[in-house]
């Protein structure tokens, strides 16, 4: 991860028209889906980074798209939420 939020909104957008189609492929949802989770985790957004794990729980244990395993992913959103107990 870097300090360079710049293309976060681009990166939103993006994510936002894979999530609402209802045309995308599961695997580019779950990617998008991942892409928002991070840049939660880059915002200190606890509510996002909350809503992200939510949909994320059931695929713990699995390398999920980007090639991220989830169990790193759910672990950095508990953090971010102050729920280190997940």
């Amino acid at each position: 991860m870097s300090s360079n939020t710049e293309q976060f909104p681009i990166a939103e957008s993006a994510a936002s028209v894979v999530l609402f189609s209802p045309f995308a492929f599961p695997y580019f949802a779950v990617a998008a889906t991942i892409g928002l989770a991070l840049i939660a985790i880059q915002r200190s957004d606890a509510a996002a980074a909350e809503d992200h794990y939510a949909t994320l729980v059931p695929a713990k244990g699995v390398v999920m798209a980007l090639y991220i395993g989830t169990d790193r992913l759910l672990g950095l959103l508990a953090h971010t939420t102050g729920n280190l107990d997940q």
